[in-house]
């Protein structure tokens, strides 16, 4: 089981600063990567999330509207998500 955390930007960087260990991270979830990897970890799209393989979803993005709608259409628990 894994615990996701979607947004690559300030607030996923102060998430980490704040004591959530990268090793317990097991991807970042992105709408519009940057990049392929942040912080050294993968960057996936919403879509290629592995529902059986999530734990908490964290969501450190300022959009969270949006990204809740986003979850409700990609069938993610309400009880796995933390904003």
């Amino acid at each position: 089981m894994g615990i996701y955390v979607w947004g690559t930007g300030c607030g996923a960087s102060e998430l980490i600063e704040q004591g959530l260990g990268l090793e317990r991270i097991a991807s970042f979830v992105d709408s519009y990567p940057s990049g392929e990897t942040f912080l050294g970890k993968a960057v996936l799209l919403p879509e290629q999330l592995p529902l059986c393989d999530c734990e908490l979803l964290i969501v450190t993005t300022r959009h969270t509207d949006a990204v809740a709608q986003r979850c409700v259409q990609l069938g993610i628990p309400e009880d796995k998500l933390l904003f």
